[in-house]
């Protein structure tokens, strides 16, 4: 079952269906509005990524794994404590005993070409409640991801910030020269008045000596 949680959490990331005793039932526990259920005949093959449900045939709890490629005799699979004990590996399978599968109802992509067999390069899922180790790689294609996300996320926010910053100092700039522009203005307006001032009085001086130069002539 700890494989089921991972592969729900770190590949799926979807939520968690209530837990059970066994595998088994998750059969009939699975969360519907995430996923559509298939029962095993003759004819149906699973997708890669589906999850097969054993019934209570295969042992006492059933089992569950996550399914790789097959034909309508046999499959290949994910699983983990199959054989009893065993870390998460390819396992062959026949349909003996699968009751069907439950597949995802949005698209996922499974990267089931490397797989970790070397005990030194173990995944330990932290945050389980369980104390034993999960082996595999299925989430490695998912935590790759996330990190790529967040890596363009970071330098989408990081492009944003100097965006703004340099939006904002423009329109500081923008704000500097408006003032000065309008003290130009002013001051051109100051310069105006004291212009036709001066020339008012210059023309009033100039009348009044046409005035005078008349009255000596009279």
């Amino acid at each position: 079952m700890d494989l089921w949680r991972t592969y729900v959490r770190d590949v799926l990331t979807l939520l968690q269906s209530r837990p059970v005793r066994g595998a088994v039932n998750v059969w009939t526990t699975y969360l519907k509005d995430e996923y559509n259920r298939f029962e095993k005949t003759p004819l149906a093959i699973p997708k890669k990524g589906d999850v097969i449900i054993w019934g209570t045939g295969y042992g006492p709890y059933g089992h569950i794994a996550i399914f790789v490629e097959g034909n309508l005799l046999r499959f290949k699979s994910f699983d983990q404590n199959s054989p009893l004990g065993s870390v998460c590996h390819i396992q062959s399978h026949s349909y003996r005993h699968v009751l069907g599968w439950i597949r995802p109802k949005t698209d996922i992509i499974v990267n089931t070409e490397m797989i970790i067999s070397d005990d030194n390069d173990k995944i330990d899922f932290k945050g389980f409640k369980t104390e034993e180790e999960t082996y595999g790689i299925l989430t490695l294609q998912t935590l790759k991801s996330k990190i790529l996300a967040k890596d363009t996320l970071i330098s989408s926010h990081n492009s944003l910030k100097k965006a703004f910053k340099k939006a904002t100092g423009t329109i500081f700039d923008m704000g500097e020269e408006i003032n000065q522009k309008n003290a130009e203005i002013k001051a051109l307006k100051n310069n105006k008045f004291g212009f036709f001032t001066t020339l008012g009085r210059a023309v009033d001086q100039v009348l009044k000596l046409r005035a005078d130069d008349k009255r000596e002539k009279s």
